[in-house]
């Protein structure tokens, strides 16, 4: 064994001395893993690792004309999707809702905010858009693109790749139209050339027509015209008793030109909201409209904590489309063809709105008359 004499005579064995600089070294290399392992546990503490998230796709109107819908879209699709997080999510993956703005609901704003959607951020199903015309433009790209979609939104002859939550537009026309011919039997119609609108205003005038009722006047004008003068100073020449405003995104501009000439007809329109209402600047004060029936009152009240304002159209219709749309992702493998089997296949779905079924691929008619009285809306106690 070799021994070191040091300058204090102190005899030291080699393997002493060797032996503990390895004990040393073993114990620096501990020390390090140790620290090491603080700081992991750190990272993944402030990071938790979670699984993917089912990522859904929003088309919605956030800007420009009609951004009061687009925001209401947008509020309640987010309280379905808080709530099913809440609860787990979808198979225990968290719901991602992705919104693309499609600036006053026109039709290639649509199609640009589906484009980003799909060829982007590669969604497979969209919620939206809320418009008929967007929805006509969308409509062939998604059938193309195996893209299923649930919508608060009409459109005549829905493709099978689209499930709709909104009321029949034929039979909320009819009941208008039933309503104007038990106390009026001449009436004008202020439409536009919106795919929606035009539906409305066409169907009323079939109907109250059948009825034995006489249209004295009927307009169409783009739906993004500002200079309506024209429109109403013809209608007005037929003396109507009632005048029907179908169009919401005309409604200001035909309730100033009637109240510029002082016409004394009852004005009517169908889905409206306070928004539309108070951009009308206290022209339309006595308006009676038709339009989906309240919500339930367990809605009403998450939405006004969540968001700190009631409820407004398309609120609590977009609110079942997330909720319905969620049920469908659960308990199918999520494609597109087991999308299209199991909402061919939902016989009723009970949503805030009223049931939901696919026998008429729309909300059967839950519907209520409402009345602006002192520029605000208030819903009409049943007779």
């Amino acid at each position: 064994m070799m021994q070191i004499t040091t300058p204090r005579g102190t005899i030291l064995s080699m393997t002493m001395v060797f032996g503990s600089w390895a004990k040393f070294q073993l114990r620096l290399v501990a020390l390090a893993a140790c620290l090491i392992l603080l700081q992991l546990n750190r990272v993944c503490a402030e990071n938790p690792r979670e699984l993917p998230t089912v990522r859904i796709g929003a088309i919605s109107n956030l800007t420009g004309e009609g951004s009061s819908w687009g925001i209401n879209h947008q509020r309640g699709t987010i309280l379905a999707m808080e709530q099913r997080n809440s609860a787990g999510g979808i198979r225990g993956q968290k719901v991602e809702i992705l919104f693309e703005d499609s600036p006053g609901g026109v039709a290639r704003n649509a199609v640009s905010a589906y484009r980003k959607l799909v060829d982007l951020e590669k969604v497979r199903v969209i919620l939206g858009p809320l418009m008929g015309d967007e929805l006509l433009a969308v409509s062939p790209l998604s059938l193309r693109d195996k893209v299923f979609m649930v919508g608060a939104t009409y459109m005549p002859r829905l493709p099978d790749n689209f499930f709709s939550t909104w009321i029949d537009v034929d039979q909320e026309s009819d009941l208008l139209a039933e309503r104007l011919r038990a106390s009026y039997g001449r009436i004008a119609i202020l439409g536009s050339q919106q795919s929606w609108e035009s539906a409305v205003a066409h169907r009323v005038r079939a109907t109250f027509t059948k009825l034995g009722g006489e249209v004295v006047g009927f307009e169409e004008p783009s739906s993004d015209a500002s200079d309506v003068a024209a429109e109403v100073l013809r209608i007005s020449r037929g003396s109507p008793e009632a005048i029907v405003i179908s169009s919401y995104f005309l409604l200001p501009h035909y309730a100033r030109e009637i109240h510029r000439l002082g016409l004394a007809a009852q004005l009517f329109g169908i889905e409206l909201d306070q928004s539309v209402i108070d951009s009308c600047e206290g022209r339309v004060e006595g308006l009676r409209f038709i339009g989906p029936t309240p919500p339930t009152k367990a809605f009403v009240d998450a939405f006004q904590v969540r968001w700190g304002s009631p409820p407004d159209l398309p609120a609590a219709h977009s609110y079942d489309a997330a909720r319905v749309l969620f049920a469908a992702l659960e308990q199918t493998d999520q494609s597109f063809e087991q999308l299209k089997g199991y909402f061919s296949r939902l016989l009723k779905y009970e949503g805030v709105t009223g049931t939901i079924s696919s026998a008429t691929n729309s909300t059967p008619l839950r519907t209520s008359w409402y009345s602006v009285v002192a520029g605000r809306v208030q819903q009409e106690q049943r007779p």
